[in-house]
């Protein structure tokens, strides 16, 4: 099943233009992010360390890597957290490419999965502007066939990466669309996701936390209804994919 749509995408836009400062201008949210929307193919991820470093480590030299992409052609959207090692979210690359190839019927996907891309924020976001590319990280997702979450250790304390599950979920997002790369060394899903709650999240900026804490809340009901939504994901694709395996 693919997460991206042409009604998915406006439902994100709505989204965005709620959690930003751009409420109800979701026909101008869709035409900047169809201008800003990137992506990173396999191919040119080779030979590189792209896990190495925080997001703005090396500006000008990652942006370069990607590439300008339409809206909804992009294969996966990559969510992790750059608190997690970076050895296993590397490795974990060529198991994300195999798999999106196979989906999409490559028979090669050690070869043709290499034209296989990625939203992934080390090459896809300005780091000049950053925080009009975070103010459209709903319709990016949206724009992605499909949702690749590498779940170590810190992803579940993380607010960005919390905001981007709620973000999947508010789009009417299913486990079907979703796949959960458990990296070594990280408990089951659900061993993990059993004690998650958004309101333990960390994040470099305290405002950032109250004010999409206070979204989320208005949006769920109550921060305790989202939590229970993210438990009951993480317990059925375990359930469905049994990815103790890592994939």
């Amino acid at each position: 099943a693919r997460l991206s749509g042409k009604d998915t995408i406006s439902t994100a836009a709505g989204i965005a233009s709620l959690m930003g400062e751009r409420a109800g201008d979701v026909s101008g949210l869709v035409t900047l992010a169809q201008q800003r929307f990137r992506c990173v193919r396999f191919a040119d991820l080779r030979n590189r360390t792209p896990f190495a470093g925080p997001v703005g480590g090396i500006v000008g030299k990652n942006y370069d890597v990607s590439q300008p992409a339409r809206l909804g052609d992009v294969d996966a959207f990559l969510s992790h957290s750059w608190h997690d090692p970076p050895g296993p979210k590397h490795a974990a690359l060529d198991t994300t490419r195999d798999r999106l190839a196979k989906e999409a019927g490559l028979r090669a996907p050690e070869v043709e999965g290499l034209r296989l891309s990625l939203w992934f924020d080390m090459f896809c976001i300005d780091q000049t502007d950053v925080d009009q590319d975070l103010a459209l990280l709903p319709i990016y997702m949206a724009s992605c066939r499909r949702l690749v979450i590498y779940c170590g250790p810190t992803y579940l304390s993380r607010l960005w990466c919390i905001v981007e599950l709620f973000v999947f979920l508010s789009m009417g997002g299913k486990p079907s669309q979703v796949s959960i790369h458990l990296l070594d060394g990280t408990p089951s899903l659900t061993t993990i996701a059993a004690t998650f709650d958004a309101r333990h999240a960390e994040c470099f900026k305290e405002e950032d936390k109250d004010r999409m804490l206070s979204f989320i809340e208005r949006s769920s009901g109550s921060v305790e209804v989202f939590n229970d939504k993210v438990r009951a994901m993480f317990a059925q694709v375990e359930a469905e994919h049994a990815l103790g395996d890592g994939g």
